[in-house]
């Protein structure tokens, strides 16, 4: 959810990895756009769910209800009958900054038996985001410890995202589970990184971080780190590589398209927005596309009247989604007879550090 605060765990990705940013989202604060509104939407509708309003709004979407029916269903796989459930709850991460890092948490967990907290992460975008030493989960994790454990050590702790629109080879519901140890060390650099942001003279180091910002058409770092990309894209000489070279040349030019697009898609909308207040961009103008051809009359009468024509303007009936069969109680038998998960493309696909340091653990923690 969109939290206020300085430190916001929202985007402590952002700034726990520039810690400039905060002072760069001062100046360029962060709109609201199309997107923005609709995750807003669908978080209230989850938010609803969860506290158990069975029933949807009309003219709900499919997509909207499978994905809400996804995090409620990674929530019942661990929920126990004596969990405290928090939802839209703010918790204030003070192991990492006193005053400056809370947020509003969709969804928290606490069995006092088992001496477990869980949260959990509805993202709605369609950028793919990691579980596994997440800072925002990190925050939430603290900020969970710290406001409804009182600082209480000694717990276990899980932070799930589950992201409906995004395909992962782990699934579109993924848990990490940091030790306390793992947990406390992440904070620390999370403590460390805003310590220097709300300090003099805060770094901006450019990273793929840089596609969530909102002051990246005015960041310097972004500016010379593009720059820094057109030179060698000019320079490269063609060569045969060999495996390890083809892997990094490949990680480094994806990561510096990343980068570019951060910086091509911060000028276009500053650019956009200089045009439409009557300012010149040499070189680049605005014009408007023709919209998608709608229907001015409601459904039934545009239905009725092509019937009276003999031609059928509806559409045809279709079943509900096998996610949603499931949550509505079809047999799990049932079910699989009549359903299949079909594989996708497939695709050239980095593999992270994370993934790396999953697999094969944290040396030195």
């Amino acid at each position: 959810m969109s939290d206020h605060a300085l430190l916001a765990p929202s985007s402590a990705y952002q700034w726990g990895n520039c810690p400039g940013s905060v002072s760069m989202r001062r100046r360029y604060p962060d709109s609201s756009g199309p997107a923005a509104i609709e995750g807003t939407r669908v978080h209230a509708i989850a938010a609803r769910a969860l506290l158990g309003g069975a029933e949807w709004a009309e003219g709900e979407t499919s997509e909207v209800r499978e994905g809400v029916t996804m995090l409620l269903d990674a929530v019942r796989a661990v929920r126990g009958p004596h969990d405290r459930l928090f939802i839209e709850t703010r918790v204030d991460a003070h192991g990492i900054h006193r005053d400056s890092c809370w947020g509003t948490a969709d969804c928290i967990l606490i069995d006092n038996d088992a001496r477990t907290v869980r949260v959990f992460d509805l993202k709605w975008g369609y950028g793919m985001v990691e579980a596994y030493d997440n800072p925002q989960g990190v925050s939430y994790l603290i900020g969970a410890r710290d406001t409804l454990l009182h600082g209480e050590r000694g717990w276990s702790y899980s932070f799930t995202v589950v992201q409906p629109r995004v395909w992962h080879r782990a699934g579109r519901a993924r848990t990490w589970n940091p030790t306390e140890t793992q947990l406390n060390l992440a904070a620390e650099r999370l403590e460390d990184a805003g310590a220097e942001a709300l300090g003099n003279n805060p770094r901006t180091i450019s990273g793929p971080w840089c596609k969530f910002c909102p002051a990246r058409h005015a960041c310097p770092a972004a500016q010379d780190a593009a720059a820094g990309i057109v030179d060698m894209i000019s320079e490269a000489v063609p060569r045969e590589l060999d495996a390890a070279e083809m892997g990094t040349e490949l990680s480094v030019l994806v990561g510096a398209a990343e980068r570019l697009q951060a910086r091509i898609t911060g000028l276009q909308a500053e650019a956009m927005e200089r045009i439409r207040l009557g300012n010149v961009i040499p070189g680049w103008g605005a014009e408007s596309t023709g919209g998608r051809l709608d229907w001015i009359r409601p459904a039934p009468e545009v239905i009725a009247l092509g019937e009276a024509m003999g031609v059928c303007l509806a559409k045809p009936a279709e079943p509900i989604t096998p996610t949603q069969a499931k949550a509505a109680g079809l047999p799990v038998a049932v079910l699989a007879s009549l359903s299949e998960r079909k594989p996708g493309a497939i695709k050239l696909v980095p593999i992270s550090t994370a993934d790396t340091r999953r697999v094969f653990g944290n040396q030195g923690e």
